[in-house]
Formats: C-alpha cells, structure tokens, sequence
C-alpha cells in the first residue's frame, strides 16, 4: 500500500519513526494532552502513516506542532469552524492571564472611579464603573481557578462594589 502525505512530510524532514514517536510525547506532556505509551504509539503512527486508519485528535495537533505544517499540508481533514468554541478559547485565555497583578490593578481602578465619585458627583463616572465592572464579571465568569472560593479570593470584592449610588 502507498504511504500518507503524513509519512511523506516525516521522510521529507528526515525524521525516523522513533524519533517522531519521542517528539510526539514530549510535546504531549509540554501541553499536558494525554496519549498512549510509545509502544501503543509505534504502532498508530505506522497505521498512520500507511492509511489504514485516521489521525484523530489529539494528535492532529501533535504532528502539526512537531512538523510546523498545517492539516492540508499533513493530509488530515480540515478542522470544523465552531465560532461559538472560538469565542469560548479566545476567553479562557484572557482568564488565565487574570492574576494577582490584574486583579490589583482593576482594584486601583474602582477605588480611582470611587474618588472622583466623591469628588465630581456619580454621574460623572457610572458608566466607566459599571464598565469596569462587567469587564471584571466576565474574567472571573470564565477564569479557570478551581477551588472552593476561588472567584472571591481573586476578585468577589469587586462585585460588591457594583451599586455605586450615593
């Protein structure tokens, strides 16, 4: 039987089928994706690479990280749009980079917007700090804290801050 593109993009790199093996772990346990021993592996990548069955996820990802090719290039279908999936990726990772730091600096925010609430009266900043604050709700509605009472210890002050009203 006639090889894969995928087998054709390894030789093509001068990759030998252990090697790939290697790299595919090591990428899966950088990313943390679980896969199957190297023994397991061996054989896949062979059935792989001869067409006898399909790459399937995860390691349409792995092979596309390890070569730089995209899913054309490797001979792997094309991967269905799901916009709702992509809103969703786009905002876990703004959550993740909500940490300390973040959480401080909209903390000096609000207390900024409380100041020249006292100082020029609350109308002149409403709507900055509802703004700030639905911003803030929507980071902690999506962060990827796990815990009991994690959302409060990273941010929970904020929401009782929400009815600024003299």
């Amino acid at each position: 039987m006639r090889g894969t593109t995928l087998q054709a993009v390894r030789k093509l790199q001068g990759y030998s089928v252990n090697e790939v093996i290697r790299m595919l772990l090591r990428r899966a346990e950088t990313l943390n994706i679980p896969v199957m021993s190297a023994t397991s592996l061996k054989t896949k990548v062979s059935r792989w690479e001869n067409g006898h069955e399909q790459v399937s996820q995860p390691y349409r990802r792995l092979f596309r990280d390890i070569y730089g090719r995209t899913n054309d290039e490797l001979g792997f279908p094309a991967e269905v749009e799901d916009e709702e999936a992509g809103e969703l990726l786009s905002r876990l990772a703004i959550a993740r980079s909500v940490d300390a730091g973040t959480v401080a600096l909209f903390r000096q925010q609000v207390d900024t917007a409380r100041h020249v609430d006292r100082r020029f009266g609350g109308v002149t900043v409403l709507d900055q700090l509802r703004s700030t604050i639905t911003q803030i709700e929507r980071l902690l509605g999506y962060s990827t804290s796990r815990g009991p009472g994690a959302r409060q210890s990273r941010g929970g002050w904020v929401l009782s801050c929400g009815d600024t009203r003299p």
